[in-house]
């Protein structure tokens, strides 16, 4: 029998640890880019109207057209972070 492979229970312990400090990290980065894209939502909502609908006449329709998909687009980010952090504890 191979006995040349042993238990290393410190390198099990330096791995849950630095798992646990990576994911904390990107779960805390994926939230700041989540907050951050709702609190320029304005931004966003005036950009997408001057590019798409920069004619006067659709200035209306662009600026409902623009503020649903900025909001859809937040929600479909804050959606997935709260998804992937279920998939990560559970």
């Amino acid at each position: 029998m191979l006995s040349y492979a042993k238990e290393k229970p410190i390198l099990y312990r330096r791995y849950v640890t630095l798992h646990g400090i990576i994911i904390c990290a990107a779960f805390a980065i994926a939230a700041v880019w989540v907050i951050v894209s709702a609190t320029r939502h304005s931004t966003a909502s005036s950009n997408c109207i001057q590019r798409f609908f920069s004619d006067g006449s659709l200035q209306s329709q662009g600026q409902t057209l623009c503020d649903i998909f900025s909001w859809v687009d937040v929600g479909i980010m804050a959606g997935l972070w709260v998804l992937l952090a279920i998939f990560q504890v559970g």
